[in-house]
């Protein structure tokens, strides 16, 4: 099941309807997993693969479930 997908389902359960929120949130997960592969193939120990990609992605996922006002703004 594609990434976009799933996180689609997840919301649905979840009573988020944001389509355009839910893809672009799709979309950040993917890349941030590709960036962070490649930072792990060129320096292995570096960074630990698994908890910076499921730190990234449940950041990015409760920005969807749970939006609130950015922590930057």
């Amino acid at each position: 099941m594609p990434a976009s997908c799933a996180l689609a389902v997840v919301c649905a359960e979840r009573g988020v309807s944001a389509p355009h929120r839910i893809a672009d949130a799709s979309a950040a997960i993917l890349a941030v997993m590709d960036g962070l592969q490649v930072q792990w193939l060129l320096e292995p120990d570096a960074l630990d693969l698994g908890t910076a990609s499921e730190f990234s992605i449940e950041a990015i996922v409760a920005a969807v479930l749970d939006p609130r006002p950015s922590p930057l703004a």
